[in-house]
């Protein structure tokens, strides 16, 4: 039961911490728990008791205002704000920036939803055991007493990675304490001697990005979605006195060409899922993927190959088919969302899709195919391997028109468009039923 709670206390803390805590600001927050105790009752209605017992308990006097209380200490700033039903806690450090931040009313809330309190009034709750609760904060206070807690992960997006370096060797951070999960954040408990002893820390993070983009559409296909992934990756030399007193930063830019250099084992490296990987490459920055295959001694990447024809061959098909529609006088778009999947080349004509086309290099003609046949547009295209050709005999509908890629690849303007409007078994004129398109078409045949 003691270790529930002293999880438990520490997990809220750490909701309300930002960046970094030492050991010395753990304290505070539990000396502030423990003034808002009267007898076996917490949060007492009168914030005066809270605050004579919390000044007592570290010793200093406040300089006071109206509602407010700061204490100060040679490197923070210690403010309670006095409410008639609240008090909030506030430790920052001297230039300012905030460390924590809590409220009574939050601190009984978590602890009510914890069964740590119960509530015996509207106004009053007490500690179910509270020999086991005291017992409890003086043990979180004595186990991070020469802790720091440093975040690894503050976000879902944005992930950090700590090594420690000791002359040419490369070390993770966190395999010397333990890691704590919070919401959305991750921390890292370590001792505080494990810094010390090294020379350096490297900082290393990685913040991937999705932005979706929405923009109207004319017609009745509604709001178009086109999504960019960016992606960052940095990497910072940092002092290791920052981790040791989180009010101090110093650091200075780490470069991959000097990083490349260092010893890793093979159990300390970054591990990026595929998730991750796939995210990277679909925000077509080159220097990511190149500073990646450059760092191998840092991170793991087996899934992270050298680009192959038939990917570039896809993407040199989705190219032509987008020239050839701006030539046409359309809108062309690449990726083009139609709801749960994408298409590889849409062509639209004031906001109607006219022509949607699938490619198939190295993928599969059955998803492919699927696609195509959900999707609603006038005109539906597979472009296909010649050597795969054998592949959809017999299972494409008589509305899907199949186009072997040679006949596309290196081919003139005239003769892809050809390949593209001239059916055996349709009409011209069923197959393109707009007016300016068939024009286009007639004036590119005539070139």
């Amino acid at each position: 039961m003691s270790t529930d709670i002293k999880d438990t206390i520490l997990k809220i803390i750490l909701n309300h911490a930002r960046d970094r805590l030492d050991g010395q600001d753990v304290k505070i927050v539990i000396e502030f728990l423990k003034a808002m105790i009267k007898d076996n009752k917490i949060a007492p209605r009168n914030p005066e008791d809270v605050i004579n017992k919390f000044t007592k308990a570290i010793n200093r006097k406040p300089e006071t205002t109206r509602h407010n209380y700061t204490f100060s200490t040679d490197d923070r700033r210690i403010r309670i704000d006095a409410f008639s039903d609240d008090v909030r806690l506030v430790i920052s450090c001297a230039r300012g920036s905030t460390i924590f931040d809590i409220t009574s009313k939050y601190l009984v809330n978590e602890l009510l939803k914890h069964g740590i309190l119960r509530r015996d009034n509207i106004n009053e709750t007490s500690i179910i055991n509270t020999e086991k609760f005291l017992k409890s904060l003086d043990e979180l206070e004595n186990e991070l007493s020469d802790k720091i807690i440093i975040a690894q992960q503050i976000a879902h997006d944005t992930t950090s990675y700590y090594f420690l370096k000791k002359d040419n060797t490369l070390t993770r951070l966190d395999k010397f304490g333990k890691t704590i999960n919070v919401y959305t954040k991750k921390y890292l408990i370590i001792p505080k001697n494990v810094i010390t002893q090294h020379e350096l820390v490297l900082y290393i993070k990685i913040a991937i990005n999705t932005i979706t983009d929405i923009q109207e559409s004319r017609a009745s296909l509604g709001n178009k979605q086109t999504k960019n992934v960016i992606v960052t990756l940095s990497f910072r030399w940092v002092d290791p006195q920052t981790f040791i007193d989180p009010c101090k930063y110093i650091s200075t830019e780490a470069h991959p060409e000097e990083l490349a250099y260092y010893h890793v084992e093979p159990e300390d490296k970054i591990r990026l899922d595929k998730n991750a990987l796939e995210l990277i490459r679909k925000a077509n920055d080159n220097r990511i993927l190149d500073t990646l295959r450059l760092l191998n001694n840092i991170f793991e990447l087996p899934h992270i190959e050298e680009p192959s024809k038939e990917p570039s061959l896809h993407k040199e098909l989705q190219e032509i088919l987008v020239e050839l529609g701006n030539a046409l006088g359309l809108e062309p778009i690449m990726e083009f969302d139609v709801g749960s999947f994408r298409i590889d080349v849409a062509w639209l004509d004031e906001g109607k899709l006219i022509y949607a086309f699938e490619i198939v290099i190295g993928g599969s003609v059955l998803e492919a195919l699927y696609r195509l046949e959900h999707v609603e547009a006038e005109n539906k295209v597979l472009v296909i391997s010649d050597e795969r050709l054998g592949e959809v005999e017999g299972k494409v509908s008589e509305d899907i028109k199949v186009i072997p890629a040679s006949a596309i690849i290196n081919k003139k303007r005239r003769e892809i468009i050809k390949q593209i409007f001239c059916n055996p078994q349709k009409k011209l004129h069923e197959l393109i039923n707009t007016t300016n398109l068939l024009n286009s078409v007639y004036e590119h045949f005539g070139r």
